[in-house]
């Protein structure tokens, strides 16, 4: 829902590539650090996505 709204209004999708390659970023640091026994640097960033409204949360549900 939240995908097709962003194509009708041209706002980003929440769920957008960047955030998604974070996510990976994040899980093989996980991997890694589990490996080493260590902290491993996290490089890549994100932009956070703003929060949703309370009418915009509902309308995901509908």
């Amino acid at each position: 829902a939240d995908l097709v709204r962003s194509l009708q209004t041209g706002n980003t999708p929440r769920a957008s590539g960047s955030l998604a390659l974070h996510v990976l970023e994040i899980m093989e640091a996980i991997l890694r650090s589990g490996e080493t026994q260590g902290s491993v640097a996290i490089a890549g960033d994100v932009v956070q996505p703003a929060l949703l409204t309370e009418e915009e949360a509902s309308s995901l549900l509908a």
